[in-house]
């Protein structure tokens, strides 16, 4: 792969399926997730360009990190597979499928925040409600100390709030004081990067895959894709927009 090498770890048996983690800036944490599906899947996990175990450069944009992808599955042999992530991955799962519609079999969205960067503003409100006033100020001022600052107990502090929100019962958040959710730091420099090209007008220049049938969901989180006759898709130019406030490998790919 141009830059580096990525950490990968595959295993279970059936159609292929690779699940890109959260962050950005973080490592593979979705090893549970492929527990449940090894019996019927040949899951690929890995940690992204700069990240975890991964010690590849830049650049650390979202075309790369769909590249990255391509080229992992170029690496395994797989002529068509299953894009899946959790939260930002979720998010590159969906941009790789735009990408390469003819390679993706189908999407697995976990807890994702849409194509768009930033959580909705609806969402955004319940996820601070969650947190006591004193968390909220404290939250704000850290993202502000931290910006450009690699201060990792600072760094820390600002994801265990930020991460307490994703619990509905405030009491439930004391998981992550014994049970971290990534073994590795988060990568800052990585995460700032591609923030950064994901709030931009127009970053990435995709196919826009519009999938049919009466229950289709696409158009909630593909700007107002309008669903075709089922068992159809429709592929037009698309510029993103920006939104509102288990053995181990090193593979070697490309």
């Amino acid at each position: 792969m141009p830059g580096g090498s990525l950490w990968t770890m595959s295993r279970g048996a059936g159609l292929p399926l690779v699940l890109a983690h959260g962050g950005p800036g973080l490592s593979n944490n979705l090893a549970p997730v492929a527990e449940m599906v090894e019996d019927v899947a040949r899951v690929h996990l890995y940690d992204q360009r700069g990240c975890g175990r991964s010690p590849a450069t830049g650049p650390f944009d979202i075309a790369t990190f769909v590249a990255d992808l391509e080229a992992l599955r170029t690496h395994w042999k797989h002529e068509r597979w299953v894009v899946g992530g959790h939260s930002w991955g979720a998010a590159l799962a969906l941009f790789y499928a735009l990408a390469h519609p003819d390679r993706t079999l189908g999407v697995l969205y976990l807890a994702g925040t849409a194509i768009r960067w930033g959580w909705k503003e609806s969402v955004q409100c319940e996820r601070m409600s969650r947190l006591t006033a004193d968390e909220h100020q404290e939250l704000k001022a850290l993202g502000k100390r931290l910006e450009g600052n690699e201060d990792e107990r600072g760094q820390a502090r600002f994801l265990r709030l930020m991460w307490s929100t994703d619990f509905a019962i405030p009491e439930a958040a004391a998981v992550l004081d014994h049970q971290p959710l990534y073994g590795f730091p988060r990568a800052d420099a990585v995460a700032r990067a591609v923030q950064n090209d994901w709030r931009r007008p127009a970053s990435m220049k995709v196919s826009r895959m519009t999938c049919g049938g009466s229950r289709c969901r696409c158009s909630s989180f593909m700007a107002g894709a309008t669903p075709t006759r089922r068992g159809h898709a429709r592929l037009r130019t698309w510029h993103r927009l920006a939104s509102e406030p288990f053995p181990a490998t090193i593979c070697d790919v490309g």
